[in-house]
C-alpha cells in the first residue's frame, strides 16, 4: 500500500479543563501520525505532538482561554510515506489556560508540512459545547457593505465571525464577536 492509499484519519477535538483532547481513528498500515494546529493567520499551521506520535489520542495542553484552535492529522507508513492531511478541520475553543502554559505555542523555525493555508469556514465539530448548533449565516451585498444575519442559537452568549478574502494570503483574515 502506497502513502497515497493511506486513509485520512477522522479527527475530533474536545475542549476540556486540561486543554483540547484530540482523538482519531487508527489507519491500517500507519505506524505513526502527524498533527497540525492553526490558531492565527500570522503563524500558520504548526506541528503538534512531535515526530513519534503512535497513539490515536493527544491532549493539546499549551492553550490560551478563549482561543479557537483548528486541527488536522495525517498517517505515515513504515517507509515514512505520508497520506493526505485531513482537510475537514475540527476545532475547539480553549476553556481556560492550562497549568504551566501562559500562551499558545511559539512557532518553530523547522519547516512543517501543512494541510493548507487556512481552515475552511465550515468546521465539522463544536467540541466545547456539543448541544449548540452552528447558525445558518446569510450574506447580502449592500451599497454600504455586506449585511450578515443569522438565527439566534439557544444558550448562546456571543457569536464569533470571521472573513477571509484572499486564497493567496493567510494574512487576509479578520475576526470579531457579535
Amino acid at each position: 500500500m502506497s502513502a497515497s492509499k493511506l486513509a485520512i484519519p477522522r479527527l475530533t477535538a474536545q475542549a476540556t479543563e486540561g486543554g483540547v483532547l484530540l482523538t482519531w481513528g487508527a489507519v491500517p498500515l500507519a505506524v505513526r501520525y502527524e498533527l497540525a494546529v492553526w490558531w492565527d493567520p500570522g503563524t500558520g499551521w504548526q506541528s503538534l505532538g512531535g515526530d513519534s506520535l503512535t497513539a490515536i489520542t493527544y491532549t493539546h495542553k499549551d492553550v490560551t482561554a478563549g482561543t479557537t484552535y483548528y486541527y488536522s492529522v495525517r498517517a505515515l507508513n513504515s517507509a515514512g510515506e505520508a497520506g493526505g492531511w485531513l482537510l475537514d478541520y475540527p476545532y475547539a475553543t480553549a476553556l481556560q489556560a492550562t497549568v504551566g502554559a501562559t500562551s499558545t505555542p511559539t512557532p518553530t523555525s523547522r519547516a512543517t508540512p501543512t494541510p493548507s493555508q487556512t481552515p475552511t469556514s465550515t468546521p465539522t465539530a463544536t467540541a466545547s459545547a456539543p448541544e449548540l448548533t452552528i447558525p445558518q449565516l446569510t450574506a447580502q451585498a449592500r451599497e454600504s457593505g455586506v449585511l450578515l444575519s443569522w438565527e439566534a442559537v439557544s444558550h448562546m452568549v456571543r457569536y464569533e465571525l470571521a472573513v477571509w478574502w484572499d486564497r493567496g494570503s493567510a494574512g487576509n483574515c479578520w475576526a470579531g464577536t457579535a
